[in-house]
């Protein structure tokens, strides 16, 4: 009934996935070396700053050089490279999922990101981008169809940010009872408490940033949730194809804020879950396409 599984597998569609991919890929490779520099790299050296005392100023100021790297340097780094990446998948959803585009929301990739790519069937199966959205929504009308798959989007990342939020809430924890063992144990003067403090606080930070980010991101797709199926109760009832293209239109604009300003999560994380969490996604889409047809008695 839609042509939604057709459409997502044409090359140039495929194409707009891997320059998102790709996109993704730098900004995430830009966070690993946030990460080791920020955390372990402060890590690193607040230990040291315990064990040799002398170390304790060099800590400090390499603490506060990379808290304002961290700040104006990584951070406006990824923020472009996600916007772009969320531009990207604009292109990519107003294409397959037939949506009108936003006039507040930039859809836009270069010519030149496409033509790189002239053969793009290899790295996609490589890559997962093969039906992308599930297959089975091919059953239903667009309208309902549409919904599903941005449904799909939101569960996905949901499940995947609710479990890896714990990490940095567990980092937080590590690096506040390493500091408090290293207080009861040594109990050190002002001096060097502050010291390596200063030589820690960086990697407190970072991760206290994360866990606040990954927590907002949650809630953010929690409200998407409760107004999606708002929508779904109306499209089991009323199949008003241009009020749901509307409320479509308006969940997209909230799927593009969310993914231009999400936190990223490691690949090795993403590969790890995504075995189960695209069988989850299947799952629920094939339920909602049940219900659709049920709702509506189509056999």
């Amino acid at each position: 009934m839609n042509s939604i599984p057709t459409i997502q597998n044409n090359l140039q569609q495929l194409r707009k996935l891997l320059v998102e991919d790709r996109l993704y890929s730098k900004a995430k490779t830009c966070n690993g070396i946030q990460i080791i520099l920020v955390v372990f790299v402060s890590a690193a050296l607040s230990l040291v700053a315990v064990i040799c005392e002398t170390w304790g100023p060099r800590a400090a100021l390499y603490g506060a050089i990379i808290t304002i790297l961290d700040f104006y340097l990584f951070d406006p780094i990824i923020a472009q490279l996600k916007g772009r990446a969320a531009s990207v998948r604009e292109c990519f959803d107003i294409d397959v999922l037939i949506l009108p585009q936003s006039p507040f929301r930039e859809a836009n990739i270069p010519i030149e990101d496409i033509v790189a790519i002239p053969d793009p069937l290899p790295e996609a199966r490589k890559r997962n981008k093969i039906d992308w959205y599930p297959k089975i929504i091919h059953e239903i009308p667009i309208e309902p169809a549409r919904l599903i798959c941005q449904r799909s989007s939101m569960q996905y990342d949901e499940r995947l940010r609710n479990s890896f939020t714990y990490l940095w809430i567990t980092l937080v924890a590590v690096i506040v009872f390493a500091w408090t063992v290293w207080l009861a144990i040594k109990n050190p003067d002002f001096y060097h408490i502050a010291t390596v403090t200063s030589a820690i606080l960086p990697a407190f930070l970072f991760c206290v940033k994360q866990n606040i980010l990954n927590k907002e991101a949650c809630t953010t797709i929690a409200k998407m949730r409760v107004y999606f199926d708002e929508v779904w109760k109306e499209c089991l009832s009323n199949s008003n194809s241009m009020r749901l293209t509307e409320s479509s239109r308006q969940i997209q604009d909230a799927l593009f804020d969310h993914r231009s300003q999400r936190p990223l999560v490691p690949n090795f994380y993403y590969k790890l879950t995504r075995d189960q969490n695209e069988q989850i996604m299947d799952s629920a889409a094939e339920d909602y396409v049940i219900r659709y047809k049920q709702a509506h008695n189509i056999i």
